[in-house]
């Protein structure tokens, strides 16, 4: 499989788990408004059965209601949101405990030296030091904290090629 496919199966992957997590956000915070508005219309006919006075401080309070809705359903999507890419973290944490992992991480290596050349320097996990060393000799001994991949440099460290799963994620976020 080439690294676009699995870029793209990625992407695709990603991204539908996240609309599918914004869909569900979003219903959430439609019924929240909506028990907001139904209590706020409760509110306001209250407070036309009071003073002037009653009413106004009533109106203050529908519009903080609001302002709290639109607040839980914000706090609601941002924290589904986070739930996702940290299930998405996982599942990459897992992939590299795979098989099919040794493979996809020698064609992001590859794809890594070829953008700058058989003289740049390669960072990897500990782990994945461990999958590279056989085949590529330019490999740091620094480990790189990432979950998985590499990151390419030249020698002076001007230039970089980060093919981390790291930055697969957060590309997407």
């Amino acid at each position: 499989m080439s690294l676009e496919k699995l870029r793209e199966e990625l992407s695709s992957e990603t991204e539908t788990q996240v609309k599918a997590i914004l869909a569900e956000a979003k219903a959430s915070a439609k019924n929240i408004l909506k028990e907001a508005e139904i209590r706020a219309a409760k509110i306001i006919e209250q407070s036309q059965q009071s003073a002037e006075q009653e009413a106004s401080s009533l109106e203050l309070e529908v519009s903080a209601a609001r302002l709290a809705a639109r607040k839980l359903y914000a706090e609601a999507r941002n924290e589904l949101v986070s739930l996702v890419f940290a299930e998405l973290r996982e599942q990459l944490l897992d992939f590299t405990k795979k098989r099919e992992y040794a493979p996809f991480l020698k064609k992001l290596t590859a794809h890594a030296s070829k953008e700058l050349g058989e003289e740049c320097v390669l960072y990897a996990s500990k782990r994945d030091y461990v999958l590279l060393l056989k085949d590529y000799k330019n490999l740091s001994r620094e480990p790189f904290d990432c979950i998985g991949g590499v990151v390419a440099s030249t020698r002076d460290g001007r230039l970089k090629v980060n093919n981390t799963l790291d930055a697969l994620l957060e590309e997407k976020s």
